[in-house]
């Protein structure tokens, strides 16, 4: 193979030509030869196992919910804490996601909680957990939490709300508002891009009330937004309420606002 041709040919090699070839292999989906390079590995650094753990990940070796697929996992845990790695945010990341894909939510909010930092990634892979078991109740308790400790959601955020919601019935019992309400309780003011987040990600769920929310948002910050109409429009379409697509076109026509097509025109002039 042609990757290992040029591992072989380098004269000095270190521990990050040795993290690329196994994630050279990760990436062609050389599973097993990736482990054999990773095992005789002269040394080993965080990234190492941060590679091989979300290699496992994405050639849904570990993805597939069942016992093996969480026995596999638990064995790739072992050796990690037996060989003493630093507790880095990155692997222990990757471990939550591991196990909220595998299946033990459980196993993945312990190694959630037991992380001294969290970012942005570390939450989204604890609340995408939750929904993905369809405990919404939780997705949205882990949601505030992060809203307190001051970091900012981004669309795979809320996408994972959203689902979440879908999943646990709470799109139909309209108790969407609580999602609503913790972001009216940021503790910083949410800008552009959170609210474009949110926005996106109810274009992606069709929720036409928490889209209107957002859509709001954004226009209190740059009145008249584009995006914001057309985001709305396409979720009354995907809703089958063309009164709200027209009524829209309409308003827009009113206020005189541009499409981004009309926009993006006009930069180019």
């Amino acid at each position: 193979m042609a990757l290992s041709r040029v591992f072989d040919e380098m004269s000095a090699k270190n521990i990050t030509s040795w993290n690329a070839l196994v994630s050279g292999y990760m990436e062609l989906g050389c599973i097993s030869e990736a482990q054999r390079v990773f095992d005789v590995m002269p040394e080993k650094n965080t990234v190492s196992w941060t590679i091989l753990v979300n290699g496992y990940i994405a050639n849904r070796k570990l993805t597939r919910l069942g016992c093996s697929s969480l026995l596999m996992g638990q064995q790739v845990h072992s050796v990690i804490l037996k060989a003493g790695v630093p507790h880095d945010v990155v692997l222990l990341t990757s471990l939550v996601d591991m196990y909220g894909k595998c299946g033990d939510i459980v196993a993945a909010f312990c190694i959630f909680e037991s992380m001294k930092n969290k970012n942005l990634m570390s939450w989204n892979s604890i609340i995408g957990g939750y929904a993905r078991h369809g405990l919404a109740t939780r997705a949205l308790e882990e949601f505030e939490r992060m809203i307190k400790s001051g970091v900012r959601p981004d669309q795979v955020t809320f996408l994972n709300i959203l689902s979440a919601s879908g999943h646990g019935g709470l799109v139909e019992e309209g108790q969407l508002d609580k999602a609503e309400e913790l972001i009216k309780g940021m503790p910083y003011e949410p800008d552009v891009v959170v609210w474009g987040a949110l926005l996106g990600a109810c274009g992606i769920h069709s929720s036409l009330e928490l889209g209107a929310f957002a859509a709001r948002g954004i226009n209190k910050l740059k009145e008249d937004h584009p995006v914001a109409y057309s985001m709305l429009s396409k979720i009354h379409g995907e809703r089958g309420e063309w009164n709200g697509i027209v009524g829209l076109r309409k308003m827009m026509k009113q206020r005189h606002v541009k499409t981004r097509r009309q926009v993006v025109g006009s930069n180019l002039l």
